[in-house]
């Protein structure tokens, strides 16, 4: 069986002679066609009216009286779209130009043979089948474009599609004719240059220009456009380009909505602020990037002693000349390369002397986030800094003053030391002489406080390391000559603490070590002595211990007479501390003093302690 019985597919045959019918339909019967036989036009065109299966006419064109062939096959494809193939005797040109004005399908010469009419029939079908899938996929486009045509018609935006070589409009919808005032016609016979404002075309060609030489541009620009009637309107265009072949742009979709209102609206707050910026009391100016002014404020041309219009557009240097203009630029470019705000100090030469200002650069970043421009503000302190000197200058001297007041006090009891050693060496008894002696060391540890303030720049903070080092050498040179191998050493953190919490802890060490250097150790016998002064656990302690010969037997430090112990009870309680006394292997007086107070700490302390040996 042929490919086209396995179809099933019903032919038509319109032929007024019944035998050539009857042997077509016995041909087409064999090779697995359905047939149905028409003897005229009239009666073809009723069957085709009253039957949908049939697949193919096979006419004939010379039907005798009544209709034609081609006539049928014109009326036949008014009624439904069927392939119709040709089936005549006649050969002549007039003929087969009648039937290559109807949409046919082919033209056999009768009796060509079976094959080639077999043949023929298949062809038709499959040009059929192809038309039908290209009607069908016209139609599908032709009806797709319409929804779109539609869609952009009754969008609530403007719409447009635009030739970018040669910039007209190919396509725009109602709402941009709208919009506009143009009619469709009308618009699609401009291009941009008749719809932009001059400088909206301007930028308008430049980002197109930074588009095809691949370079970024902003997502949403702003335009202005010139209406039918003469009006100008703001829009913000958002857009997709089109690219050819080649990889060039050769045109755009773009979709617009109208932003007057919120634009007028900008301008209007733009114009506030430039009136808030003008009547500031203090300089505001704008950069760009190669140190061009772009705006200034009154503040900043009263400042300057100019006109704005002879700054705007000027560069720094042609308002500050040489170094002072090297120092503003040099600003300017760290905050353009930084993106982060800087301050200067500058000066402002005038003709009633000089005045300075402290100035604040501030990025401006643009849409894709880099530094578009710097604004400035500056502040004078032409005043403050002239108080500030006044203030340096009165600090100066007060401190030149306090200075010479503690050089004369350490002179004073430096006298007043040496006229206690006077008189202790003049006195007769044993006890007049270890008083005075006791005496002595206690004013001289208050005069190596006051030694070492002088000598530290009018700084009021003591280091207790440096100070008790100072007492501990004083007084081991003080009794040198009656020691046998005692050795002296010390434990000392950097404590930075003030003068008068320094000159009790001076007063507690001098009266320790004395007493133990004098008792602890008789008759040259050898030893050690231990000073330490360390931060632990939120509390500074100081103590003075011994491996001497101990307490007397039954001491106790609270039931002590003497002045020395009376003394280390004042001073613990001006520190606000606690005293104690241990015995056994050694002997040791402790001071503990609790840092209540974070503050009274003046620089970090609790460093790691020093060991010395005296």
């Amino acid at each position: 069986m042929s490919e086209m019985a396995a179809l099933k597919q019903t032919i038509l045959i319109v032929e007024d002679e019944s035998l050539t019918a009857v042997s077509e339909s016995i041909m087409l019967v064999r090779n697995g066609y359905r047939v149905i036989c028409a003897s005229s036009g009239e009666e073809a065109l009723g069957i085709v009216r009253e039957r949908d299966d049939v697949d193919m006419v096979l006419m004939d064109i010379e039907l005798g009286p009544g209709m034609d062939g081609t006539e049928a096959a014109e009326r036949i494809l008014s009624i439904r779209n069927l392939p119709v193939l040709f089936l005549s005797n006649h050969t002549g040109m007039d003929i087969v130009q009648r039937a290559e004005k109807i949409s046919s399908y082919g033209y056999v010469v009768k009796y060509s043979g079976e094959t080639v009419l077999l043949a023929s029939i298949r062809m038709a079908f499959r040009l059929f089948d192809a038309y039908t899938r290209l009607t069908e996929k016209e139609r599908a486009i032709r009806e797709s474009q319409e929804r779109n045509q539609r869609m952009l018609d009754y969008a609530p935006v403007g719409i447009y599609e635009r030739d970018i070589p040669s910039g007209k409009f190919l396509n725009v919808n109602d709402r941009m004719c709208e919009f506009t005032g143009y009619s469709r016609e009308e618009l699609l016979s401009l291009d941009m240059s008749d719809l932009l404002t001059e400088a909206s075309y301007r930028d308008l060609m430049q980002r197109n220009r930074r588009v095809m030489a691949g370079e970024p541009v902003p997502d949403e620009p702003e335009y202005e456009i010139r209406l039918k009637d003469k009006s100008t309107r703001w829009v913000v265009f958002i857009g997709r380009y089109i690219y050819g072949a080649t990889g060039s742009v050769t045109g755009a979709t773009v979709v617009f909505y109208d932003i007057t209102e919120r634009k007028r609206k900008a301008l209007w707050i733009e114009q506030v602020n430039r009136i808030m910026l003008d009547r500031a009391i203090d300089p505001i100016f704008l950069f760009n990037r190669d140190g061009e002014y772009r705006y200034v404020n009154r503040a900043f041309t009263e400042g300057v002693g100019r006109s704005s219009a002879d700054i705007i557009g000027k560069k720094i240097w042609d308002i500050f000349p040489g170094a002072e203009g090297d120092l503003r630029f040099s600003m300017l470019q760290r905050v353009y390369e930084t993106g982060e705000p800087g301050d200067i100090e500058a000066r402002v030469p005038r003709p009633g002397g000089d005045r300075h200002y402290i100035t604040t650069y501030s990025p401006i970043p643009g849409e894709d986030g880099e530094t578009q421009a710097v604004i400035c503000t500056s502040k004078e302190i032409t005043e403050i800094n002239k108080a500030r000197s006044a203030l340096k200058s009165s600090l100066e001297e007060k401190q030149t003053l306090f200075r010479e007041l503690q050089h004369r006090f350490k002179n004073n009891l430096s006298m007043i030391t040496s006229l206690v050693s006077l008189q202790r060496n003049s006195v007769m008894t044993d006890e007049a002489r270890d008083v005075l002696e006791n005496l002595q060391g206690r004013i001289e540890s208050i005069a190596h406080l006051y030694a070492i303030l002088y000598n530290s720049d009018g700084d009021t903070v003591v280091f207790l390391d440096e100070y008790i080092e100072t007492v501990v050498r004083s007084i081991s040179r003080t009794f040198v000559a009656g020691l046998g191998a005692v050795t002296v050493k010390t434990e000392l953190d950097r404590i930075p603490v003030d003068m008068k919490r320094a000159s009790s802890y001076g007063l507690i060490v001098n009266e320790l070590l004395t007493n133990a250097l004098k008792y602890a150790f008789p008759d040259g016998k050898d030893g050690s002595i231990w000073i330490q002064c360390v931060e632990r656990d939120g509390a500074i302690t100081l103590s003075v211990s011994d491996d001497g010969i101990g307490l007397p037997e039954g001491f106790m430090i609270d039931k002590s007479r003497g002045f020395g112990m009376f003394l280390l009870k004042i001073m613990s309680q001006q520190l606000g501390g606690s005293y104690r006394c241990e015995g056994g292997e050694k002997t040791v007086f402790a001071v503990d003093v609790p840092l209540k107070n974070p503050q009274a700490m003046l620089s970090p302390s609790g460093q790691s302690g020093h060991m010395r040996e005296n």
